[in-house]
């Protein structure tokens, strides 16, 4: 049996995820549905690309996963889970097929070109912000809100986070079906007011859920 008929169904492609999920953070998230026998962040030149695998030692347990982890939130992300579509190796490398032979009697055959390996990325609706130059200041004005409940509103937040300060920007993620995913961003008109809102609503309880408040871009 190769490899790709072993694995079907067991295999699972999570996206979405914080820059700072390594493979034993996502394995410990995942192993609440079942034994995770193999989970793997993929990286580029020592960086997160923000998605992964995770294998399952059955179907079920895979299923279930999906069923039951798929949106939820890990390290302040709310992360997607689906069955991975394509057969990766476990290096996190699309396998690539032997290549066809061409026939012409008479000649000699040649193999065909191979087909450009591709690094997966997930979706770009799906992507979470990076910035691209890791050593830029923060700007310490405009804080990351994460572990949202999901009926939270820009207008549930502005009223808790307005009493700090002037904010200049604020507003709830969403995704292109208009559904929360789990995290605002909220900026002030000074330092000194996103501080204040820090001190005072990192940990509060907002519609069930105690909130996580920090500089955006810090872990």
């Amino acid at each position: 049996m190769e490899k790709g008929e072993a694995t079907k169904g067991r295999r699972l492609y999570v996206g979405n995820l914080d820059w700072g999920v390594s493979w034993q953070d996502l394995k410990d998230h995942m192993r609440s549905t079942g034994n995770v026998v193999y989970a793997n962040v993929f990286q580029k030149d020592g960086r997160s690309q923000g998605c992964g695998i995770v294998e399952y030692e059955t179907a079920a347990e895979a299923a279930k996963a999906v069923s039951e982890l798929n949106d939820t939130e890990l390290k302040g992300r709310q992360i997607f889970v689906r069955e991975d579509r394509e057969d990766f190796e476990v290096k996190g490398e699309r396998r690539q097929p032997a290549p066809a032979r061409t026939e012409n009697k008479g000649a000699r055959s040649t193999p065909a070109a191979a087909p450009r390996v591709e690094k997966r990325q997930a979706p770009r609706q799906e992507r979470p912000y990076r910035e691209e130059n890791s050593s830029r200041t923060l700007n310490k004005s405009k804080l990351f809100v994460g572990n949202l409940a999901w009926e939270v509103t820009w207008p549930d937040l502005e009223g808790e986070f307005s009493a700090h300060g002037t904010i200049t920007k604020g507003s709830v993620a969403s995704d292109f079906q208009g559904r929360s995913k789990g995290y605002a961003i909220v900026e002030f008109e000074s330092e000194s007011s996103a501080s204040a809102a820090i001190d005072a609503l990192n940990g509060k309880v907002v519609k069930g859920r105690a909130i996580k408040v920090r500089v955006d871009g810090e872990k």
